[in-house]
């Protein structure tokens, strides 16, 4: 993986997840059970608490 800096952007290359994006996903379901939503609301958790650890302050979170 790697970072990209120019003096206007920062270009983050990661690795392709194929699958779509989770909100066109719910959007499609409907809804989700809640034993559906447990693991993705885990991982945004967990993404949060790591950014939050290294003083990392995300402004736009829904």
């Amino acid at each position: 993986y790697q970072v990209i800096s120019t003096p206007t952007d920062i270009f983050m290359v990661m690795e392709y997840v194929s699958g779509g994006e989770l909100f066109d996903y719910i959007v499609k379901k409907g809804k989700l059970s809640e034993a559906e939503a447990r693991p993705f609301f885990q991982q945004i958790i967990s993404g949060v608490d790591y950014c939050h650890r290294h003083m990392v302050v995300h402004r736009d979170l829904k």
